[in-house]
């Protein structure tokens, strides 16, 4: 189905490239808003077609690495879907029983009682809520071999928590290590990390030691390995490796980190086997920013307008409302004053931009040096400017209200 779609889409794009080659030259304003509205249509057919080659890379990558490093799943004893035991964040561990179910069970169980649930869906025991009951049970699962409990052990030891007040690196390293011989991704990924920085009288420092168990753990699956095994790579020089484990992280389990790293690759970068792509860039990087992550928010509103010039072949549309990026990028800017390591760069990005947009009205272009009052700005986006009411209310008809919406993304 997807082979048709894009074999459709590549002949669409096709046609409309044909068409708007025979269009006369823009004479008037109405002709340039036509090849405006041309060229939209032209680029959201362009952005879709590289979506699905994109997802279609995606996936190509996730299968041919499961082939060659199947990670480790089992069923859900309720829903019998195959889950990745490597990602902790997928399952519910029941102290009661040392089984697990998955999140969406386990949410689902919740929802079906009025209270959550009161006691275990898979052995019917009543649901402690005593800390030092569960942290005994925990133990013994530990000591019984359950490999997440000897890494959740380790846990509380490595950090002094859940009764565990005294802090006990020795023990901790007992714990993660026992977890790990049986192949427990998050214990791998523990003593991957311990590696790299060393711990003083119980673990030399170990880069290569790190990678092999950092590699290990991301190839079962464990998505935080995924991504910082990437990182890893590209600090070494590995582009192929880097893009490799940031798709997988992506791929496998929609880390927002890796989903802002692949979008800046697809921006500035055209190694590690990827091309450069503002679309697939526009993608990722809106995707992990939409979502929260505001390290993605400065670059969101960078690429806004490398993809606005790629999309009208580098006619200037920012005069042309419906057609403007500036509300959007503007948006994206100031969420970006709550990073502190954008902030400096969004500030004069901002000022810049607002300096320009107060210099003349949005509608009749007016300059505002000429004007008897100061003008104001769209109250939803404040990335528009205007004389007075009328041509607030003209530019909001023309098209303005396309690009105002945007602002109401969350």
């Amino acid at each position: 189905m997807q082979a048709t779609n894009i074999d459709t889409l590549q002949e669409e794009i096709d046609a409309k490239k044909r068409f708007i080659e025979a269009l006369s030259p823009c004479r008037s304003y109405a002709d340039k808003l036509a090849l405006a509205n041309h060229l939209k249509s032209l680029a959201d057919k362009e952005e879709e077609y590289e979506l699905i080659l994109e997802s279609q890379r995606v996936a190509a990558v996730v299968r041919e690495h499961e082939e060659q490093h199947p990670p480790l799943t089992e069923e859900c004893p309720i829903c019998l879907e195959s889950i990745c035991i490597a990602n902790q964040e997928l399952l519910v561990y029941l102290v009661c029983c040392g089984n697990w179910l998955c999140t969406s069970c386990d949410d689902a169980s919740k929802r079906n009682g009025s209270q959550g649930m009161s006691s275990c869906p898979l052995c019917r025991a009543e649901l402690s809520i005593d800390h030092e009951e569960i942290r005994n049970r925990v133990k013994q699962h530990a000591e019984d071999g359950k490999a997440w409990a000897q890494f959740t052990i380790g846990g509380h030891y490595w950090s002094g928590i859940e009764g565990f007040q005294v802090v006990d690196k020795k023990e901790a390293l007992k714990w993660f290590n026992l977890a790990a011989e049986q192949h427990n991704a998050p214990s791998m990924h523990a003593l991957a990390c311990i590696y790299e920085e060393g711990l003083e009288d119980y673990v030399e420092k170990s880069e290569s030691k790190a990678m092999s168990l950092m590699r290990e753990a991301a190839d079962l699956g464990h998505t935080e390995a995924q991504y910082q095994l990437a990182d890893l790579m590209r600090d070494h020089g590995d582009e192929d490796g880097a893009v490799l484990y940031n798709t997988l992280a992506y791929g496998q389990g929609q880390d927002l980190r890796a989903a802002c790293m692949l979008g800046n690759l697809f921006a500035l970068r055209c190694n590690g086997g990827l091309r450069q792509s503002w679309y697939r860039a526009k993608y990722y990087l809106e995707l992990a920013a939409q979502k929260g992550y505001s390290d993605a928010y400065y670059v969101t509103a960078l690429i806004q307008f490398e993809v606005s010039d790629l999309q009208y072949k580098g006619m200037i549309t920012t005069d042309i409302p419906g057609h403007s990026s500036i509300p959007i990028a503007l948006f994206w800017l100031r969420k970006s004053l709550g990073n502190k390591r954008d902030k400096a760069d969004a500030i004069e990005k901002l000022e810049e931009l607002e300096k320009s947009l107060k210099e003349s009205c949005a509608n009749c272009k007016k300059d505002a040096k000429c004007l008897p009052e100061p003008m104001k700005h769209c109250a939803r986006c404040k990335a528009a400017w205007y004389c007075g009411k009328e041509c607030q209310v003209q530019h909001w008809k023309d098209g303005h209200k396309i690009d105002c919406i945007k602002q109401n993304w969350k």
